[in-house]
């Protein structure tokens, strides 16, 4: 199940679930648009055969979101295994 867990971004969550099942997540620039000083980027994060996107107006933030939404669809998805011991948490 995932819970909030203080401290840890989306990211840190996804890869801690991704190192336990031997599958690290793995994150890709999409698009970078907009101009200078309203900049949005897109990032995809791919865990085994659950690819995600996020999107942004700072890299960090895409990422975020994309391991975010991964989270919530593994979640969803039942496709958190269970019993595993510490499963992400989600604030």
């Amino acid at each position: 199940m995932l819970a909030s867990s203080p401290g840890k971004t989306p990211i840190s969550l996804l890869q801690e679930y991704g190192t336990r099942i031997g599958r690290t997540p793995g994150y890709d620039l999409l698009k970078a648009e907009g101009q200078a000083h309203q900049p949005n980027f897109t990032f995809r994060v791919t865990v085994g055969d659950v690819s995600c996107t996020g999107q942004g107006p700072s890299k960090k933030a895409a990422k975020h979101k994309a391991a975010e939404v991964a989270l919530k669809l593994l979640k969803g998805g039942d496709m958190l295994e269970p019993g595993a011991p510490e499963e992400p948490r989600l604030g």
